[in-house]
């Protein structure tokens, strides 16, 4: 087994002799269907939430990490015939951050939609005091309709 030091940081591990004898059909952060497909000799690539507290309780590996993080997982099972070697290289990448602000984003339209109704009414303020020669005249071509 090898892996990267960036693979090493997202999991929470000092070195790669920690993760020796790691068995990746049994972490149960890996999905059945992903499990069944790489099996099968197909690659297999999902988005899951990773539980670290799994990983403790089922002593997987030691990890500095704990709670949970979202990650990016593409399993590509190989085998190199000459030397009879088979095994699967596995690709991770943390996507956290972009799904904390994909929920706010999703929290946003909702508050949005909350407050302009479910069509999503465009509102906006007009001031008699300015003429639709006004440097920002796109915003009233644009919500004028």
């Amino acid at each position: 087994m090898d892996a990267n030091r960036e693979c090493l940081k997202i999991f929470g591990v000092k070195s790669l002799e920690d993760i020796k004898g790691f068995k990746l059909f049994e972490d149960p952060n890996l999905s059945e269907e992903s499990k069944s497909q790489v099996k099968n000799g197909k690659p297999y690539q999902y988005e899951t939430k990773f539980d670290f507290e799994l990983v403790k309780k089922h002593e997987l590996y030691p990890t500095t990490k704990s709670g949970q993080c979202f990650v990016n997982i593409l399993i590509t099972p190989f085998e190199i015939t000459e030397q009879n070697d088979k095994g699967y290289l596995v690709h991770v990448e943390d996507i956290t951050k972009r799904k904390e602000s994909e929920k706010k984003i999703q929290e946003s339209e909702e508050k949005y939609r909350a407050t302009h109704g479910k069509e999503g009414q465009n509102y906006f303020r007009y001031y008699s005091n300015y003429s639709k020669n006004y440097k920002h005249s796109w915003f009233w071509r644009r919500h004028s309709n």
